[in-house]
């Protein structure tokens, strides 16, 4: 038996042979797969077969551009001078870490903020100098960091709940 079925947040095939054996994952890595059809003979197997992305766009005085890296973006936000864009990013698949970018709208350069720390939200300050967000290593309890987005210090928790 072929099936395609959701687990961790991504789809992909699995086989299960009979009688009552145990289901085997056959497709990996950053593609999904959604539907699953056999041949006849049984030696072949055809899927649908893509990746899930979202991109931040923008629309002003110079027309619509993308701003945003390839990947899974989400939560825009304007810096508070309006000159750069922040952003989530989830790069090679959806179970990747969401990491903070920031996109410079007047060259276009994009850059990786706060390597190594998966975000769910974040707020930039009115000042534009540091960020506060929320992490959940491993599914465990929430923490709330507070870091300088010019890297002038690392990174500190303030709090951990849940």
């Amino acid at each position: 038996m072929y099936f395609s079925a959701h687990v961790d947040g991504s789809s992909h095939l699995w086989r299960q042979r009979f009688p009552d054996k145990t289901p085997e994952q056959i497709t990996f890595g950053p593609t999904e797969e959604q539907g699953v059809a056999i041949a006849p003979d049984g030696r072949s197997v055809i899927s649908s077969v893509g990746l899930r992305q979202s991109a931040i766009w923008l629309h002003d005085a110079r027309g619509e551009r993308l701003i945003s890296p390839e990947g899974y973006a989400v939560s825009p936000a304007f810096s508070p001078d309006s000159k750069a864009v922040y952003y989530l990013l989830k790069r090679e698949s959806m179970r990747s870490a969401s990491e903070l970018w920031r996109t410079d709208l007047a060259s276009g350069a994009n850059d990786r903020l706060l390597p190594g720390f998966s975000m769910r939200t974040y707020q930039i300050s009115t000042d534009g100098s540091d960020i506060v967000f929320e992490t959940q290593p491993d599914g465990d309890k929430s923490e709330i960091w507070l870091g300088s987005l010019d890297r002038r210090s690392p990174p500190r928790r303030l709090l951990s709940f849940g």
